[in-house]
């Protein structure tokens, strides 16, 4: 199913007054009401809602803000109880979508696949997550990959220097795809071609991957690589960003992928080896809960550090928040985000 999450919150009537009777023979209104409850019930991605960038608060309308409503017990019940009768109706086609709707509502995975619209029109389908695959996180599309496309729609030219040049932009761990997307549309929007490798891990991931990408026009500027990061090794003195220089590329992405610090140095010698000599790495890097700093201080360590040959250095650092919509800010996700140069 496809839902268009709206710009602002929006009333909606509670389930009790709108929803019709299931008896009528009228499956248009039946159809129409579904569409109603995923409308408020469809949860937006976790930490998305808005974000606070230089004390300027953005609402990430395609993302989050969308016209989700809370329910209170008893209007959830009633909904609950409206579906389950729909199950059991003669309406095979209405009855699935039902079905889905309460796998949503009880946060199980077999709610299947989402698509979902985002800002700019770029259209994402995240997979169910499966329990016993820990790859198919990569099918699931995370807050930061909302805040960066958000950010690279609102300082586009921050991100990719204008000109004729036809730029080479690489993401690391693509995921959905929805940052390499956004930044087709956005640099479209500039004027300025480009090239955009979108590149990941694993083989379930690399094929929602190359799905989401057929499915937006955007796509016939993204290439979909498999690329793995410990296959770089550590750089030496012999070598130099001097050296070697085709394949480098201008602008390298990177959100969600220091999860780890032992994850830290492979990306890092990855950027040596494929970011371009005055190019820049944009890295949005969350601050969870339980590991505050954790993630970040490895980034600064590593990138910071002097080794063999030419060394990179965090250029800028700045926090930005996203959520916060929920009760008492519990939406709220702090990230740091870098930009990431040659000395």
């Amino acid at each position: 199913m496809t839902i268009i999450l709206h710009p602002n919150p929006v009333e909606a009537l509670l389930p009790s007054a709108a929803l019709p009777s299931i008896d009528l023979d009228s499956q248009k209104q039946l159809h129409a009401a579904l569409e109603y409850i995923r409308a408020i019930c469809v949860p937006h991605v976790p930490g998305t809602s808005c974000i606070v960038i230089r004390g300027k608060k953005t609402w990430l309308g395609s993302t989050g803000n969308d016209a989700s409503i809370d329910l209170d017990t008893f209007e959830r019940l009633y909904l609950v109880r409206w579906l389950t009768k729909l199950l059991r109706s003669e309406f095979e086609e209405l009855a699935e979508e039902a079905s889905k709707l309460l796998a949503i509502m009880s946060g199980s995975s077999g709610a299947g696949i989402l698509t979902r619209q985002y800002a700019m029109g770029v259209t994402i389908r995240d997979v169910a997550l499966d329990n016993t695959d820990f790859s198919s996180m990569g099918c699931q599309t995370w807050g930061g990959s909302c805040v960066l496309a958000q950010m690279m729609i609102d300082h586009g030219d921050e991100f990719f220097p204008g000109g004729s040049k036809k730029l080479h932009v690489l993401e690391l761990g693509a995921g959905t795809g929805l940052v390499s997307l956004t930044a087709a549309k956005v640099l479209s929007s500039m004027r300025s071609p480009a090239e955009i490798t979108a590149t990941d891990y694993h083989d379930t991931v690399l094929e929602n991957l190359q799905y989401n990408v057929s499915l937006n026009a955007a796509g016939s500027a993204v290439n979909i690589q498999y690329l793995d990061w410990s296959t770089f090794s550590p750089p030496s003195a012999d070598v130099s960003p001097e050296m070697d220089l085709e394949g480098r590329y201008d602008v390298i992405l990177g959100t969600d992928i220091c999860y780890s610090p032992p994850h830290v140095p492979w990306v890092y010698n990855t950027i040596h080896r494929l970011l371009g000599l005055n190019a820049i790495f944009h890295l949005l890097v969350p601050l969870r809960r339980g590991l505050e700093g954790d993630s970040a201080r490895s980034v600064e360590d590593v990138f910071n550090m002097r080794g063999a040959g030419r060394a990179l250095e965090v250029k800028h650092k700045e926090s930005v928040i996203g959520g916060g919509a929920g009760e008492n800010g519990s939406d709220e996700v702090e990230y740091a985000y870098y930009r990431i140069g040659w000395v």
